[in-house]
């Protein structure tokens, strides 16, 4: 009975070891392909910016028709961004093993999205790898700024401002008030022409 044991034991043992010296196939830690930004960018209201995504091959082969373009949803709120395309994609021709190369999306923000963060989701594909068609997607997020406030009036425009009554000055009496004095030394009267001016004082009295 023991005899048999042993001979079981060396077959197995054989297979162990020989299967921890084969090869194994080699296995990137984040995928064949990787996506990635240099930073959050922050969107301000119309003005443009790019929008640059490397795209690194971590394969020991290497890998061509990649294609990287953005989900852009079908509900408008959640695209941060104006669709001047209906699609928008860039592309690599090849991509050498362990290589990184940048691809560049120009985006302007929407006139009426808020000062919020939003994901933004990119999806890749290729041919290359192990498996010989590459899938995938990554996601990323950016910020935006809402339009700016209109500033309103203060006040009333000085333009349509009614024009203010001018009032009299003085006592208000019966008396006018001289304006100026000609040449000759007559007097002008803003309330009385000089004949009413002369008839009032015809009736008066001089002291000498």
């Amino acid at each position: 009975m023991k005899t048999m044991k042993r001979l079981l034991a060396v077959p197995i043992v054989s297979a162990v070891t020989a299967a921890a010296f084969m090869p194994m196939p080699a296995k990137a830690a984040d995928g064949d392909i990787t996506l990635s930004v240099p930073g959050v960018l922050t969107y301000q209201y119309q003005k443009p910016q790019k929008f640059v995504v490397n795209v690194k091959n971590n394969t020991t082969n290497d890998i061509s028709n990649i294609v990287v373009s953005p989900d852009m949803k079908d509900d408008v709120s959640q695209w941060p961004f104006k669709t001047d395309y209906q699609k928008y994609e860039a592309k690599i021709d090849t991509l050498a093993a362990g290589e990184t190369k940048p691809v560049e999306f120009n985006f302007t923000e929407r006139d009426d999205v808020p000062s919020t963060r939003f994901t933004l989701l990119f999806k890749y594909t290729g041919d290359g790898g192990v498996s010989g068609s590459i899938t995938g997607s990554q996601s990323f997020y950016v910020l935006t700024t809402a339009k700016p406030a209109d500033k309103k009036a203060s006040g009333q425009d000085e333009s349509n401002k009614p024009a203010k009554k001018q009032e009299d000055s003085g006592s208000g009496g019966a008396d006018a008030i001289p304006l100026a004095a000609d040449a000759g030394g007559q007097q002008l009267y803003a309330d009385h022409s000089p004949e009413e001016h002369i008839q009032s004082n015809q009736g008066r009295q001089y002291a000498f």
